[in-house]
């Protein structure tokens, strides 16, 4: 039993996700927006159980109809986004509702806030959580939405996710200390003490401005997004993000995996040299 998750970068800055039994190829699509060529192309040799989405905003489920024409999949969406955009499905979904495909189910969680029915949806250890939370923050709000509720959703829904998920999150934070711990004991051996502070203050905050968290890394300049793929804060949060639903695809686990090992080995490399440095100036 094997879960297949692709993330299809669509118009207006959509991620859609299709996410598919290996063994039985009947797959879910979730946030149908435009063109839908790019998700029919994805889609090939896989059958369409279900095509959901997260909410009603356009974005978000302008490709539905015409995809369901195209894979013959039924159409869901939460009972009080259908109602508050005048948008029909095959199916409406409520909080706790699940859909079957293969061997999985996807669980539907009510997130109201950003939208009256947006949703979240959970199979395995990943959630799909499209725009109750962004890389950062969270959606762009608009007139339909609450952000006291969208705050309470986050409290009360999706910080109580599966136990699994969050300990992936804890293993990265933990395995995460090891470069920023490195870079440390680099910056030890070639800082001053008075100015070690300020050299960790000089390094860390740039580096936590590219790790994607703070301001999506989309809107931020291309050199900027070049550099942030050589420092270990952007690969833990496309870690972390993974985890969720919402990094890259999980293919690109194993880049960031090698991103966080090359740079702990660089500073651990170079904190070798201040050492064989320091003890050639002592004993030399």
């Amino acid at each position: 039993m094997k879960l297949a998750i692709v993330k299809v970068k669509l118009d207006r800055e959509v991620n859609a996700y299709i996410v598919a039994d290996s063994t039985s190829k009947e797959a879910i699509v979730i946030d149908p927006g435009l063109p839908v060529d790019k998700l029919v192309d994805q889609v090939k040799g896989l059958t369409v159980r279900f095509i959901v989405a997260t909410h009603c905003h356009p974005g978000h489920v302008a490709g539905k109809d015409d995809l369901k024409e195209l894979t013959g999949g039924q159409t869901a969406l939460h009972s009080a986004d259908a109602k508050q955009f005048l948008r029909s499905a095959d199916r409406y979904l409520l909080d706790g509702d699940e859909l079957e495909f293969g061997e999985f189910k996807l669980s539907v969680i009510h997130t109201p806030g950003h939208t009256p029915g947006s949703v979240c949806y959970v199979v395995a250890n990943h959630a799909f959580v499209g725009d109750t939370i962004l890389a950062g923050g969270i959606g762009k709000q608009t007139p339909e939405t609450d952000l006291r509720r969208q705050m309470m959703s986050i409290g009360t829904k999706l910080l109580r996710l599966p136990l699994t998920t969050a300990a992936q999150l804890v293993g990265i934070l933990v395995a995460g200390s090891i470069p920023f711990s490195s870079m440390g004991l680099a910056i030890g051996y070639f800082a001053k003490p008075n100015s070690a502070p300020a050299v960790v203050n000089l390094i860390y905050l740039p580096m936590a401005f590219c790790s994607g968290l703070w301001i999506p890394l989309f809107m931020l300049p291309h050199g900027l997004r070049m550099f942030a793929n050589f420092l270990p804060a952007y690969h833990m949060s496309q870690l972390a993000l993974n985890v969720v639903g919402m990094g890259m695809a999980p293919a690109s686990t194993w880049r960031h995996v090698e991103g966080l090992l090359s740079f702990t080995l660089v500073c651990l490399g170079l904190a070798a040299w201040g050492y064989w440095r320091d003890e050639g100036k002592m004993y030399g």
